[in-house]
């Protein structure tokens, strides 16, 4: 289990943007995370390769995983140690292009991220601008059942949709959050973006992925074209 972070350190562990649906993660495919700039909207990290990148949703893996800060920025009780982001569940998404090309239903395109344990790294450190921080693919078609499951079962839900990993993203999350404390609530899904996943190990993590996102994603795919 990821060490707990020292006050004030924003150090996280996120997977590696462009990573391709079901590819398993390597080691190398992490970027370690020291700092993110709000104002300018970049990125600080350490990587062991120039196009190993942080997941354009770094902000928002990040911003639950803060430790004590967390405690105080939201009022929770706890703290989680890891965060997983997928686009299921994510009905009527809307991407960079001003929302006309919906996001994907698929489950296994996911961005992960935990707290690091405070060591000395021999990864290469890097700092990008707001614009260096990549963003996801052109996404196809998302199935109209996810956002519909997701009510019925009672999970938190924003109100409205936003460009993907932007500050009004980070802001609708960051509602939601405060609105349903952590860890009363895990699974959070940002309508038009997917869910938000949090727990204290992968195991915890893995348990509600296989237990309630995956099942509702694997009907949609199921499902006739025309009763989606």
């Amino acid at each position: 289990m990821p060490a707990q972070a020292p006050e004030g350190d924003q150090t996280v562990l996120v997977s590696r943007s462009g990573k391709a649906a079901g590819a398993l993660l390597q080691p190398a495919d992490w970027a370690r995370v020291t700092r993110f700039d709000r104002g300018t909207w970049s990125a600080c990290y350490e990587s062991s390769a120039p196009d190993i990148r942080p997941s354009s949703d770094t902000p928002l893996l990040q911003s639950c995983l803060l430790g004590d800060q967390c405690k105080a920025r939201y009022g929770w009780g706890q703290s989680p140690n890891i965060a997983l982001h997928g686009h299921a569940l994510a009905e009527g998404a809307g991407g960079f292009d001003g929302g006309r090309t919906p996001a994907t239903g698929s489950f296994t395109q996911h961005a992960v991220s935990g707290r690091a344990r405070p060591r000395r790294s021999c990864l290469a450190p890097r700092c990008d601008a707001p614009h260096a921080l990549a963003s996801p693919p052109a996404a196809a078609p998302h199935p109209p059942a996810g956002l519909a499951a997701a009510q019925q079962l009672g999970l938190p839900i924003s109100d409205h949709e936003t460009l993907f990993s932007t500050p009004e993203d980070l802001d609708a999350l960051e509602a939601l959050f405060l609105a349903f404390p952590y860890p009363q609530h895990r699974l959070y899904v940002r309508k038009g973006h997917g869910f938000f996943l949090l727990g204290q190990t992968c195991e915890e993590v893995q348990r509600v992925l296989e237990g309630v996102v995956a099942p509702i994603a694997l009907q949609q795919l199921q499902q006739p074209a025309g009763q989606q």
